[in-house]
């Protein structure tokens, strides 16, 4: 953080100064809880070094000595700087949130199924073709979604059994070419399937 040992008194007050004032409420609440619980304490918070820089602060602490009434007299805790982690958190938030919007708002009808041929994942502009919302069908079994439609139980299969598939698809008079993609896992596994369609 840039401070000398000893530079500002080690107090509780010279602490919540150099809080960030948007982190003050949060933390304080967390500590006391955690004070009337007899309970140690974990929290988050920005701190401000001595350049003036916000830095990502995580605090452990605990009540580690009470006077004779019973109440707190004294406290022993740990700042470990996690500025890092939390910007590399912040930096893959803010991919998801890109991806999420890139997503639904795609005109194809991108779709992911687990090994059981559940949908994880419905998403595209393309849906509302075939009356369909985003989202409306995870959670359902795509056999079951698409029982009338050979074409689309024919693709979910083969990429169920680790092939790729490609064909033309007819939902609702509307007319589809579609990717069916076997995922797998690191070890090999098969664990779903990953697809996309284009009107």
């Amino acid at each position: 953080m840039g401070y000398e040992p000893n530079e500002f008194p080690a107090t509780y007050d010279s602490w919540r100064r150099l809080v960030h004032p948007d982190d003050v409420e949060a933390s304080e609440r967390t500590v006391r809880e955690a004070i009337e619980a007899h309970s140690h304490y974990v929290t988050e918070f920005r701190f401000r070094a001595k350049d003036g820089e916000w830095r990502w602060i995580l605090g452990r602490g605990k009540v580690v000595e009470f006077d004779a009434a019973g109440k707190p007299h004294r406290m022993a805790g740990s700042h470990a700087d996690i500025t890092e982690r939390k910007r590399a958190e912040i930096a893959l938030q803010q991919s998801e949130q890109k991806l999420r919007a890139l997503v639904e708002s795609a005109q194809p009808i991108i779709f992911a199924l687990d090994e059981n041929g559940v949908f994880q994942l419905s998403e595209g502009q393309g849906l509302a073709k075939i009356g369909l919302q985003p989202g409306q069908v995870v959670g359902q079994s795509a056999f079951d979604v698409y029982k009338d439609v050979p074409s689309v139980l024919t693709g979910m299969r083969n990429a169920l059994d680790g092939k790729t598939h490609r064909a033309g698809t007819v939902v609702n008079d509307v007319v589809f070419d579609t990717v069916y993609s076997p995922q797998f896992m690191p070890e090999g596994r098969k664990c779903g399937v990953f697809g996309i369609a284009m009107d």
